[in-house]
């Protein structure tokens, strides 16, 4: 399920009958063939109005036409530090609105489809409306607190129940693909009440534990950090990346001693993947 969490509407499907509309509509916006799609999508909505697939099809019509793809240079959106090269959509802001109306018409009458609910989320996230991206995500994650056992739908109404899909597993794993699309220093105080809403619905783990105290060292809070680690720790004690993430918060908090502790805590387990996170941690208190 992790591999469809990257959320695109355009599913290619093969058929051994005629092209479905929603199949045509994929292949011109695949072709960038944009008047033809919308020729399509208008007799479309003449038969069915309401289908959620026909208005997920005016949704990537919108979003597309006018998009463009650029390279950035700037600080990692989750530590607020370094330098790197990363890509970024641009979108018109004006179909962007239209595309995110087309979702919320959807998501009004189809609230439990759930590549709709976290499309809109990809989508906003993606335009740097971090704000909107992440409330969207809370509103979602609440929804499905609400009733867990509640059968949810992907893309051409396919249940989860009836396909033997896990819901949580691709709330899990979709999330964590969300928060790689967050800058946690835009709205940090929905950043915040994401995360305790996440840990909430979701359950504590280490991997969104080890998010929250990136979180918490973006604003230099290092004791809370170290307090995000530590329950992470208490999770999974073969946790590398946790570990290490340890020894480095002692570091920068001079605690010297507790951090060359963690470093051969790493260090005794004779692995090669424990070996290459103590060398990591010796070059960093080293520093």
């Amino acid at each position: 399920m992790k591999k469809w969490c990257i959320f695109f509407f355009l599913i290619t499907l093969s058929s051994l009958f005629a092209e479905s509309n929603h199949e045509k509509v994929t292949k011109a916006l695949q072709n960038k063939k944009y008047n033809h799609a919308k020729v399509i999508l208008t007799e479309w909505e003449k038969e069915d109005p309401q289908n959620p697939d026909l208005l997920t099809g005016w949704f990537n019509y919108y979003q597309l036409r006018k998009q463009k793809s650029i390279t950035r240079m700037g600080p990692s959106k989750l530590t607020g530090q370094g330098s790197y090269i990363y890509g970024a959509t641009i979108y018109d802001e004006e179909d962007l609105k239209t595309a995110i109306r087309y979702l919320d018409k959807a998501l009004e009458l189809y609230p439990y489809r759930l590549d709709i609910q976290f499309g809109k989320t990809r989508c906003l996230l993606d335009a740097e409306h971090y704000t909107e991206g992440t409330d969207q995500l809370i509103s979602v994650l609440k929804l499905y607190e609400k009733d867990p056992s509640h059968d949810w739908y992907w893309t051409l109404d396919e249940s989860f129940k009836a396909n033997g899909w896990d819901v949580k597993d691709t709330f899990l794993g979709c999330c964590q693909d969300y928060i790689n699309m967050m800058d946690f220093g835009a709205d940090r105080a929905k950043t915040k009440e994401f995360l305790d809403c996440l840990l909430k619905v979701l359950g504590e783990n280490p991997v969104f534990l080890n998010y929250y105290s990136i979180f918490y060292k973006y604003a230099g809070d290092n004791e809370n950090r170290l307090k995000c680690l530590l329950r992470a720790y208490n999770l999974d004690k073969d946790d590398f990346i946790v570990m290490a993430n340890i020894c480095y918060t002692y570091h920068d908090m001079k605690k010297d001693k507790e951090a060359d502790d963690w470093y051969k805590k790493i260090l005794s387990y004779h692995t090669e993947e424990s070996d290459n996170y103590a060398e990591k941690c010796k070059k960093y208190i080293s520093q």
